[in-house]
C-alpha cells in the first residue's frame, strides 16, 4: 500500500482541516495518510513515504516560522525521486502572500519536483 504524509502548519486551524480533508480524501483512494502537525514530524522518516505534502498559512506574508523550520531540517534527507504536494490558506486580500509557493520554492531548491502547488483563498 502507498503511503502519504500531509504535513501541515496551523495557526487557526484552517490549513489543519485541510491538511485533513486531503489525508481522508488519499485514504479513500487506497492510500495510507499521516497527518502531522509540522513540529511532530519525525524527520527521520520522511524517506518512508511516497507522497510528501507539506501545507501552511500565510504568516506575514510568507511561509510560517515552524514551516521554515521544517524545511531547514529536510535539507539533510534523502527525498530523490519523491514528488511532493504543497498547499496553504489565506485570506482573500491583496498583500496576502503565498506560503504553498515559498514552501515549493524551498523544495525545488532541495532538489524535489513538485507536481502540484495549490493556492487557497477564503
Amino acid at each position: 500500500m502507498k503511503r502519504a504524509i500531509v504535513i501541515c502548519g496551523s495557526k487557526y486551524g484552517n490549513t489543519e482541516k485541510r491538511a485533513k480533508a486531503l489525508a481522508k480524501g488519499m485514504d479513500e483512494q487506497g492510500v495510507k495518510a499521516d497527518c502531522p502537525k509540522v513540529e511532530a514530524v519525525e524527520i527521520n522518516k520522511l524517506a518512508e513515504y511516497d507522497l510528501p505534502a507539506a501545507g501552511g498559512p500565510t504568516h506575514k506574508p510568507d511561509v510560517s516560522q515552524p514551516m521554515k523550520d521544517f524545511l531547514h531540517r529536510v535539507e539533510n534527507v534523502d527525498l530523490r525521486g519523491k514528488k511532493p504536494f504543497v498547499f496553504d490558506t489565506r485570506v482573500k486580500l491583496w498583500v496576502a502572500g503565498s506560503p504553498a509557493k515559498g514552501i515549493e520554492n524551498t523544495m525545488k531548491k532541495l532538489g524535489l519536483n513538485v507536481v502540484k502547488s495549490e493556492r487557497n483563498r477564503f
